[in-house]
């Protein structure tokens, strides 16, 4: 067994959690900016 599946498997995961973590950093971003734009909007418009 010179060539085990686990390296690869590995890589796949660790790319996979990478990207799942870009994603959900993103929303939390979005989410943010949105929330942040709504409360200056209410502050302003009262």
């Amino acid at each position: 067994m010179s060539s085990s599946p686990a390296p690869d498997a590995t890589t796949v995961a660790l790319r996979r959690f990478r990207g799942w973590w870009l994603v959900s950093s993103a929303i939390k971003i979005g989410v943010l900016a949105l929330f942040l734009y709504l409360l200056v909007k209410i502050a302003g418009g009262s």
